[in-house]
């Protein structure tokens, strides 16, 4: 799962493993002694805890624990500072991709006038999307916060640019050339407008199945340079190399120098003993 902070200037995303297994706890400074997310597991599943230093709001209760699930808000007070945080799969499966033209005209909010219904408290005033002298136009109210690529919005017009991702506290809009990619946290996002359509593929469409070969980019007759690639022609040169160097055979001693140095100790030993028996003899 991944969990999105929500603080006054960005946005700051955390991941949770696959495996519901540990503890880990998270803030938007690692340098910090208290941590503000504070998760463990607990009989299969994540379970969002309250510390000493930071307590988990429940509605207008304090909970001492609560346990997370995708799609949904949770809210943290530390130090009389709420906090928002958006628990979301890894993969966000809810997105559909929607046409639009040059002539793009909708409003996003909570009532149900709005182009773009989002069911979210936070959201005070419609925020607005058209088309202005050929580039596509965000005007915002100075009561809602809203996101751009991570980023908090400070001004009231902002022009959309290719890529862009729109995030209004887990609503999540990506503008890509005549097509907008929407999500739908927890089911709340409903589309109440013509000025943009479910984008589908054409089933109309013949699909042919294509067998996909590896393709040899280069031939053995192909010639390679090294930058910089000054030279244009190409020259023979005849290179002679040295014969390798013979191996080493081990040559055996002679047998006279081998046996030698045994004979030697040998007499040398014959003489001491003699001479150890003379001195017995002789008492």
């Amino acid at each position: 799962m991944k969990i999105y902070l929500f603080l006054i200037n960005q946005i700051v995303s955390f991941n949770l493993p696959k495996e519901v297994f540990g503890s880990f706890s998270f803030d938007e400074n690692d340098n910090t002694d208290t941590k503000l997310i504070n998760i463990e597991a607990r009989n299969g599943n994540w379970t969002l805890y309250s510390t000493s230093d930071v307590s988990i709001l429940d509605g207008n209760q304090i909970v001492e624990e609560l346990p997370i699930t995708p799609s949904n808000y949770y809210v943290l007070r530390r130090d009389d500072i709420n906090y928002l945080i958006y628990i979301s799969d890894t993969f966000d499966n809810s997105f559909k991709a929607y046409s639009y033209d040059s002539n793009i005209d909708i409003t996003i909010g909570n009532s149900s006038d709005c182009s773009i219904i989002y069911n979210f408290e936070y959201i005070d005033k419609p925020i607005k999307i058209y088309n202005k002298n050929g580039q596509i136009i965000l005007e915002k109210n100075k009561s809602t916060v809203i996101y751009i690529n991570k980023k908090v919005l400070d001004i009231d017009e902002y022009y959309i640019k290719n890529g862009d991702q729109i995030n209004i506290f887990g609503f999540k809009m990506i503008f890509l050339k005549e097509l907008i990619l929407i999500n739908n946290p927890n089911n709340m996002v409903s589309i109440n407008t013509m000025s943009i359509s479910e984008y589908g593929l054409n089933q109309e469409q013949d699909f042919q199945d294509l067998e996909l070969k590896d393709v040899n980019l280069y031939d053995k007759e192909d010639y390679f340079t090294k930058t910089p690639r000054l030279k244009r022609t190409i020259t023979t040169k005849e290179i002679l190399l040295s014969p390798p160097p013979k191996s080493d055979k081990k040559e055996d001693l002679p047998f006279i120098l081998t046996i030698g140095p045994m004979l030697t100790m040998g007499v040398m030993s014959g003489t001491m003993l003699y001479r150890g028996l003379s001195k017995l003899i002789d008492g």
